[in-house]
C-alpha cells in the first residue's frame, strides 16, 4: 500500500457539534494519498456518535483526557504521511487547502513548515475578523524566533503543516501543553 503524503491530525475535546464540519472538510479536499485521524480526548458531549458515523473512512482513537499537546502527539504517532497537517475540531478547511499546501512544499523542498492565514468567522459563516496571524514570516524563522524570545506571529493548529523529518527532529509537543499547543 503506497504511504499516505499527508496525515491530516484532528484533536477534538467536546466539539461535537462542530467536529463532523472538520472531517467533511479534509474529506472533500482534492488531494490524494490522504489519511485523516481523529484522537478525542475524552469528549463527554456526542462526540463519539459523531464520529462513530465516519467508521472506515476516518482513524479514531479515543484516549482520556490529557490536552491538547497529547492529542496531537498521538496522532502523529499513529500517522505515516511525509506531511503533518493540523486540524482542530471546531475549525474546517477551504477546498483545495491541501493541494495549496502541496504545492507550497514541493515549490521549496528544503521547507519544513508552511502555514497560512486563517479566517474567524461566526456561527453564520461571516468574518468575525480581520484574518490571523496579520503577517506571515518565510525563510530560515530560527533567527526571528530567538531574537523574539519565541513572540513572533505564529500559525494557528489549523493553518500549520509540518514535514515528518522536522517533527521528528524537534519531537513532541511537550504535554504541559494541555491548551495552546500551537504556541509550541
Amino acid at each position: 500500500m503506497e504511504r499516505p503524503t499527508f496525515s491530516v491530525l484532528i484533536n477534538n475535546y467536546n466539539y461535537g457539534r462542530f467536529v463532523e464540519r472538520a472531517i467533511d472538510s479534509a474529506l472533500s479536499q482534492e488531494a490524494s494519498n490522504v489519511e485523516i485521524i481523529v484522537v478525542d480526548d475524552g469528549s463527554s458531549d456526542q462526540s463519539r456518535s459523531v464520529l462513530d458515523g465516519y467508521n472506515k473512512r476516518v482513524t479514531v482513537l479515543f484516549q482520556e483526557n490529557q490536552g491538547q499537546a497529547a492529542a496531537i502527539n498521538a496522532a502523529v504517532k499513529l500517522s505515516s504521511g511525509d506531511i503533518l497537517c493540523f486540524l482542530d475540531a471546531d475549525d474546517w478547511w477551504a477546498p483545495g487547502k491541501l493541494s495549496a499546501t502541496a504545492a507550497a512544499f514541493h515549490s521549496n523542498p528544503q521547507a519544513s513548515l508552511v502555514y497560512h492565514r486563517l479566517q474567524p468567522t461566526q456561527t453564520d459563516g461571516s468574518p468575525a475578523f480581520k484574518p490571523i496571524p496579520r503577517t506571515l514570516c518565510s525563510g530560515n524563522l530560527s533567527p526571528r524566533l530567538a531574537r523574539s524570545a519565541g513572540w513572533w506571529p505564529f500559525p494557528m493548529t489549523s493553518a500549520i503543516a509540518v514535514r515528518r523529518s522536522a517533527w521528528d527532529a524537534a519531537g513532541d509537543i511537550p504535554e504541559q501543553f494541555r491548551m495552546s499547543a500551537d504556541a509550541w
